[in-house]
């Protein structure tokens, strides 16, 4: 609902929604949606500890823009990824599609700020992602 998106927009902590009728199981794939614009050393930390603990296989995909797969195999050569690249303009259907065809586990997402007239324009991708999924989403924040 929207008290989960508000958290996971506004909290500066990990936020994880887990979907009322899920049964809890160790995720062994994790997927990583991101857009690459803003790369964060924080979110790196972050998802280091997460793989650490639940000993998951780390997919990072990316949608939309072409992907500069050397850099990024740089970037999270600590996390040992398998990067996926998805050309489509749906931004959440694409992901939906990805985690039920790749079957993952847990979705990371980390939610973009928007200006109040930014928000007005903007479709929340993260909202949506909440709202359809399955599986439990976590939301992770950028420490600029």
């Amino acid at each position: 609902g929207s008290n989960v998106v508000s958290a996971m927009r506004n909290l500066k902590i990990p936020v994880l929604a887990i979907p009322q009728d899920y049964s809890f199981k160790q995720p062994q794939k994790i997927c990583y949606a991101c857009d690459f614009k803003n790369m964060d050393a924080s979110i790196n930390d972050d998802l280091q500890k997460i793989i650490s603990i639940t000993k998951a296989q780390l997919h990072i995909l990316n949608i939309g823009a072409t992907l500069d797969v050397e850099n990024m195999k740089n970037y999270f050569a600590n996390l040992s990824p398998i990067l996926h690249q998805v050309a489509q303009e749906d931004i959440d259907s694409a992901i939906g599609s990805f985690i039920n065809e790749h079957d993952m586990d847990w979705l990371i997402v980390v939610p973009h700020k928007h200006s109040f007239f930014g928000q007005l324009f903007h479709k929340s991708v993260t909202k949506a992602l909440i709202k359809t999924s399955h599986i439990p989403v976590l939301a992770l924040h950028e420490q600029h």
